[in-house]
């Protein structure tokens, strides 16, 4: 199964007053670049998807089409 299919929806960031104030979206296999103090990236190339991109790409689709 290719990881790279589909997006995953937000990475809620930046909490203030009970509020997340930053919203990251993105596609699976891109890095997801964390702020400093820790200035690195998590790769999602190994996440698990789930949802109709992982029957899209099981069939050997992709959702553009």
């Amino acid at each position: 199964m290719s990881v790279s299919t589909g997006t995953w929806d937000a990475l809620h960031s930046r909490p203030d007053n009970g509020a997340c104030q930053d919203v990251v979206l993105g596609k699976f296999g891109e890095p997801v670049p964390l702020p400093e103090p820790f200035g690195a990236e998590v790769g999602t190339g190994d996440f698990t998807v789930y949802g109709e991109a992982a029957r899209l790409s099981k069939r050997g689709a992709t959702s553009d089409q």
